[in-house]
């Protein structure tokens, strides 16, 4: 299945497509509406199992720190993804855009535009870039952040290009 919403503003696509994967997610209450299961409640906790129960407030995964493992999982594989990509860069492809009206009538090609052809990405001219995350394992931090006990999420540092970048959830 395929659908195609239009919208003028970024946050109410978001929302219906937050909206739409929270109906088509194997959720309990989902299922129980399915017909494929009986039973709407929480596995670990026996409240009832909402999204948010699940993505955020079972008191019995939060008590077991599920919540964290699977943040830190996401947060590893974001930093060992941004660590491995030192000097790679996915040069971009020069692409016409074709129009086709309603029905297929009339077919026209759009302008290629070359500016964007030679944007580069923020990291591509640093090659000295030093990756850190707050992860128990990790503890190479660079000594601005080193000297708070604040940490965000992930911190990109260059010195050849003065970059300093940090990323939080």
């Amino acid at each position: 299945m395929c659908l195609i919403i239009f919208l003028d503003n970024k946050k109410k696509c978001y929302l219906v497509l937050q909206s739409l994967l929270i109906l088509f997610l194997p959720s309990k209450p989902n299922l129980v509406r399915w017909g494929k299961k009986d039973d709407p409640t929480c596995p670990l906790c026996h409240d009832r199992q909402t999204t948010e129960h699940v993505l955020s407030s079972c008191k019995v995964a939060l008590s077991h720190r599920r919540y964290t493992w699977r943040y830190n999982r996401v947060l590893r594989e974001l930093a060992s993804v941004i660590s491995t990509a030192k000097g790679q860069s996915i040069p971009p492809s020069p692409s016409l855009t074709i129009f086709t009206t309603e029905g297929g009538a009339e077919t026209w090609c759009g302008r290629l535009n070359t500016a964007s052809i030679q944007r580069k990405g923020l990291l591509d001219s640093c090659d000295d870039r030093e990756v850190s995350a707050d992860l128990p394992e990790w503890d190479k931090h660079p000594d601005v952040i080193r000297r708070t006990t604040l940490r965000p999420d992930i911190v990109i540092l260059s010195l050849s290009t003065r970059q300093f970048i940090m990323v939080e959830h």
